[in-house]
């Protein structure tokens, strides 16, 4: 009975349930484009975390590691580990057009190319450092016109600082204030990390000349930076590396990065929330189609009850024809969804070039393409929390219908 209230005899399908069927379809094609746009976000930004941070941070507890090699030596004897050393600083960047605050970063380049992918990521000049060079990112290149060769002069903050003594609760120079002349220095090569604060605010330099412009004994470093095999499975490597370097906090890259990935997670869960309304007011719709079908049929229905037929047997086709039809238009909604995903950007330049602007601007989110990523457990969350909905809005015409007084429903005057 239900597939025959969905596909007349005259008619492939009923015209009133082709219409219900449109803003299922419209409302889980939508939902599947937002999540999935919303996914891929979240795992673009995770890849670009991965390319430049460690999936282990060490830091001392009292002081800065003095012989980073000897830590790195023992770390990289763990069967799967890499290690490598830093030292970072806060230093003012003075070019011939202006002066700015930068985040110096010293790095020893070979133990760096196993730890992270700066190596793979140079568009100008070249990786290997020398005494007295440095890498700049795109950005800051552009904002400072820095190209290959340049020579800049950084400015040690810490330096500064010492002269400052605010002991007593005001503000005055020490004594004897030391004066420390900034560091000259080369561009040797500009990098792009994909991420804007990376490409704008840091300065690459090995790891002696960073100790040199910071201050700070030649070989000494603030942080050890680790890698293992697989960025999602730590917890075997934690205490074999709290055993080697017992005087280091030891933080894994999910630590460091939670507050972010936590409010991506918030964001993409309210929209999964805000957006479910609209395929829940359209499995309305359908309810209101199927209440409408049940009053048509209602002679029919009672001659069915009064042949014995019994509630649960009414309830049934209406909850399987709810079934059916959100089956269907579910269906359609994914399949719908998961092909604008796929050619999400050329529905981006169809969009643009009928609205005269760039719909995914890319000076904006730091990205060429839209990205996006279809999760399956995303996908049968969708699937099945629709076709439940639609379940449920026949509940109403099959409540009813199942009750509904035969003898009054004989006595009507409509056609079958």
């Amino acid at each position: 009975m239900a597939s025959r209230y969905v596909k007349p005899k005259r008619n492939f399908i009923s015209i009133l349930t082709l219409l219900s069927m449109v803003g299922p379809i419209i409302g889980v094609a939508v939902l599947v484009t937002v999540i999935a746009v919303m996914s891929g976000f979240s795992h673009n930004i995770k890849d670009r975390i991965l390319n430049m941070q460690s999936h282990f941070t060490l830091h001392g507890l009292f002081k800065n590691f003095d012989d980073p090699e000897a830590d790195i030596k023992r770390l990289n004897e763990i069967p799967g580990l890499r290690s490598s050393a830093i030292i970072e600083g806060a230093v003012l960047l003075q070019t011939s057009r202006d002066v700015s605050p930068q985040l110096l970063m010293g790095i020893m380049p070979e133990y760096e190319k196993s730890v992270t992918d700066l190596y793979k990521n140079i568009i100008e000049g070249r990786y290997n450092l020398k005494d007295n060079e440095v890498l700049v990112g795109s950005v800051m290149a552009v904002q400072h016109n820095i190209s290959v060769g340049s020579k800049i002069v950084l400015h040690s903050l810490d330096a500064l600082k010492e002269n400052i003594d605010f002991s007593g609760g005001e503000v005055k120079m020490v004594k004897d204030p030391s004066f420390e002349l900034p560091k000259e220095l080369t561009v040797a090569g500009i990098f792009t990390l994909g991420m804007e604060k990376y490409n704008s605010g840091i300065i690459f330099t090995n790891l002696d000349t960073a100790d040199d412009i910071l201050g700070k004994e030649w070989g000494t470093a603030t942080a050890i930076k680790v890698k293992t095999p697989d960025a999602f499975d730590l917890k075997d490597y934690e205490a074999q590396i709290q055993d080697v370097v017992p005087y280091a906090s030891v933080m894994n890259w999910q630590e460091s990065n939670r507050y972010l990935f936590s409010a991506l997670k918030s964001e993409k869960n309210m929209m999964f929330f805000l957006l479910f309304f609209i395929v829940l007011i359209a499995a309305f719709g359908i309810g209101g189609t199927l209440l409408t079908f049940a009053i048509q049929k209602n002679r029919e229905i009672g001659v069915m009850k009064a042949l014995g037929a019994t509630p649960w047997q009414i309830m049934r086709i209406f909850l399987i024809l709810g079934f059916i039809v959100g089956f269907i238009s579910t269906t359609l909604g994914t399949l719908l969804g998961v092909t604008i995903v796929h050619y999400r950007d050329n529905v981006a330049d169809f969009l643009s070039w009928i609205k005269g602007d760039e719909i995914f601007p890319s000076n904006i989110y730091q990205l060429t393409k839209i990205p996006g990523q279809i999760i399956p457990s995303d996908l049968i969350t969708i699937f099945a929390g629709s076709i439940l909905l639609c379940v449920l809005a026949a509940l109403l015409p099959a409540l009813f219908t199942a009750y509904s007084n035969p003898a009054k429903a004989l006595k009507s005057e409509e056609l079958l």
